[in-house]
């Protein structure tokens, strides 16, 4: 039997390739939250955490493209 192709989406250039490429984006976004957390905890400037929430969305966003 043929080994299995891994799934392709091609959306356009600036989007993920495949199902490797999303779960990398989650996992960075996954980073960026433990990250916001330990900054929370630590009472860390608010500004600070903003900057790594929208490191989050825009992973997410990316992800979902």
């Amino acid at each position: 039997m043929p080994a299995a192709k891994p799934a392709t989406h091609i959306h356009d250039a600036a989007t993920h390739r495949t199902h490797k490429d999303v779960v990398n984006r989650l996992r960075r976004a996954t980073g960026h939250l433990q990250t916001i957390t330990g900054m929370v905890e630590s009472g860390r400037d608010c500004a600070d955490i903003a900057q790594q929430m929208h490191a989050v969305i825009r992973a997410l966003e990316e992800a979902k493209s």
